[in-house]
């Protein structure tokens, strides 16, 4: 049924002018979500506002630029919508109330495909859903029949080995078909009718196909080794093109093949001991050409092709996640749009055939997204909406660099409340999940939150993280506990510098290993700050050395533990749980009860010890929430536990 009350068009106002900028001013079509108007300025918004999911995710524009694909959110969840760009007119395809949307994407004109699962269900598989643009033909894509004792599913998460542009009605998947090996799938969409194209290939994390459907380039972990196999042109099956043992730092994924199949690209780290993206022979292996290197950080990104399979785009993360182009005539449609919108940074989300029709993401440093829809020929731009509409005044974000006190520098966001002055505030330290991982200037719904509380906020980038070049990354090896959780307790000595910080009111507040840095201080260095607060933390580092799976942990963070936790009593002197006696301030352990990253055990049984041990503290179990809190109602809990808990200590 249509969903016209939830989208509405309006015509901008219109003024005569011969210019390009105001011509294209003329043509503006802006979307009005029916969310409730933002709040008055200076006035901080409710609590329910920051909880709230962005309020759309996922756009995608159909191959003839007609339709938008978009997760919309309604009661909390995210569902399906499809928009007409001709008309405004909204349609409700796919419900979202039991399963979570993992991406969703226009296989044709007329046909989407959703990727999703059930949040925090760990024997739940990935699911691959179609439905045509008019809510017609839902069906679930499932792998047939592979004969007795086979898995018979799809492998790593539903990923697409190829959209096959020129087959209209197929895709190919990868389906498992036991404990080692993949079988290349041509699957109907709208029938599930499937036709073996591959078989028995090594079940590597990710296959690749060229711009002709050719499946050319396997990459991912075999045992303990990562693999790359290639077949060029020409070639009958597949050779092996790297084995690398110990390439613990390195993350050696494939980010694409060129059109032709000769080629494929990856992110290596090069001599400089950046990471940069290389072209690299499907033959052998060599790399050919280094397409970008970053002269401060490590690309953290993917690429971007046309429909023909060409190379066009490099998305990066510098401060803010920006666009390399690498074609001119893409250079010319950026260029055009970015003479009329205000964002800082203009990132293309997903385009036509032609290159002609596309969805453009605006984002400034801890601003909320913008999303726009361009037609270059017609030079018609409209604006969909923001991702949080219903704000009002974002706290300024600016990226700032520290020392340590071994001298190592330690790059860092700091988040400043609006319109306070910029002295002897209440601070919030907030280190990242991971450990490696990294934080940017990308507007935070818990960052924004703190801020418009009136709350200075430091997020460093500690030793560990990645993105800044190698060094900075070999510096945290063995350093669980020890150099990295100093470089986030020097971080409020810096505050505490520069007259940010009122002394004394500070609070570590983490997720994930950032709730085991909150733990830590609140154990080794409880004398500079009041409270704690472990969202989904690691509590025991025992239990988590001894089943890493379970934690979700990667190679590289698994090498970050393995090299310096050796030996239990080494494990159990960096563990919270025991010494949970030592805990001299006040903490807030909160844990998702479906949390399948970091197993809620950990915070149950720390809250027994927190308990016998007499210390103060205040444990809450969110039932059904996952490690991301990605339903809103557990977002909300969360930051009214955190804003009291907070409110009482600082």
């Amino acid at each position: 049924m249509a969903h016209e009350d939830v989208m509405t068009l309006a015509l901008g106002s219109v003024r005569r002018s011969n210019s390009r900028r105001e011509r294209l001013k003329q043509r503006v079509l802006i979307i009005v979500v029916t969310l409730g108007a933002a709040c008055a300025w200076g006035a901080p918004a409710p609590t329910e506002y920051f909880a709230a999911l962005p309020t759309f995710a996922g756009l995608d524009l159909a191959p003839d630029g007609k339709r938008i694909a978009m997760l919309r959110v309604f009661n909390g969840r995210y569902h399906l919508n499809v928009v007409n760009v001709e008309d405004g007119t909204s349609e409700l395809l796919l419900a979202g109330n039991r399963r979570r949307f993992r991406w969703c994407r226009f296989a044709n004109d007329e046909r989407i495909l959703c990727a999703t699962d059930r949040a925090g269900d760990a024997r739940d598989r990935i699911r691959l859903q179609a439905v045509n643009v008019d809510g017609s033909g839902k069906l679930t894509l499932r792998p047939a029949a592979l004969g007795e004792g086979t898995v018979g599913r799809m492998a790593f998460q539903g990923d697409v080995v190829s959209w096959l542009g020129d087959d209209p009605n197929h895709v190919l998947l990868a389906v498992q078909v036991d404990a080692s090996s993949v079988n290349i799938v041509r699957v109907n969409i709208y029938s599930n009718a499937q036709e073996p194209l591959e078989t028995g290939l090594p079940l590597l994390h990710s296959w690749h196909a060229d711009g002709q459907g050719e499946v050319r380039v396997g990459s991912g972990l075999i045992g303990a080794d990562f693999r790359w196999v290639g077949r060029p042109p020409g070639a009958e099956g597949f050779t092996q093109l790297l084995d690398a043992r110990g390439q613990d730092l390195t993350p050696l994924g494939v980010l694409g093949v060129s059109a032709n199949g000769a080629a494929f690209y990856s992110a290596l780290r090069g001599s400089s001991g950046r990471i940069g993206v290389y072209e690299l022979s499907v033959a052998d292996g060599n790399i050919t050409r280094q397409l970008l290197e970053d002269p401060r950080f490590d690309f953290t990104g993917n690429l971007a092709f046309a429909s023909d399979g060409s190379l066009f785009a490099a998305f990066h993360t510098r401060d803010l996640p920006t666009v390399r182009l690498l074609d001119p005539g893409w250079q010319a449609r950026m260029d055009a749009i970015r003479e009329v919108v205000p964002d800082d940074v203009l990132l293309p989300v997903s385009w036509d055939r032609d290159g002609v029709r596309m969805v453009v993401r605006g984002l400034s440093a801890g601003q909320s997204s913008s999303y726009y829809f361009y037609d270059y020929e017609t030079r018609d731009l409209l604006r969909l909406g923001g991702s949080h509409p219903h704000l009002g005044e974002h706290g300024n974000v600016r990226a700032v660099e520290y020392q340590a006190r071994d001298g190592h520098s330690i790059p860092a966001y700091l988040t400043l409340p609006p319109g306070r002055s910029p002295r002897r505030l209440p601070a919030v330290i907030i280190p990242h999940d991971g450990p490696a991982a990294r934080v940017s200037a990308e507007f935070d719904y818990l960052v924004q939150f703190l801020a418009s509380r009136g709350y200075a906020v430091l997020q460093p980038n500690f030793r560990g993280s990645t993105g800044y070049g190698r060094q900075h990354l070999e510096a945290g090896l063995g350093q669980w506990g020890l150099k990295m959780q100093d470089d986030v307790v020097d971080g409020i000595e810096w505050l505490k510098s520069q007259g940010i910080v009122d002394s004394g009111r500070v609070c570590i507040l983490g997720r994930g290993y950032g709730g085991y840095v909150a733990l830590m201080a609140s154990i080794r260095t409880p004398s500079k700050i009041r409270c704690a607060v472990s969202a989904g933390g690691i509590s025991d580092l025992r239990a988590m050395l001894g089943n890493l799976r379970s934690f979700g942990f990667d190679r590289l963070n698994r090498s970050m533990i393995l090299r310096g936790m050796r030996g239990w009593s080494r494990l159990d002197v960096n563990s919270p749980l025991y010494n949970a006696q030592r805990v001299d301030v006040p903490v807030l352990v909160m844990h998702g009860e479906a949390d399948r990253v970091v197993p809620v055990n950990q915070s149950r049984r720390l809250a027994r010890a927190l308990a016998a041990a007499g210390k103060a503290y205040r444990y809450v179990e969110q039932p059904g929430a996952d490690h991301a809190l990605s339903v809103e109602a557990h977002r909300l809990q969360f930051l009214e536990e955190v804003e009291a808990f907070l409110a009482f200590y600082l």
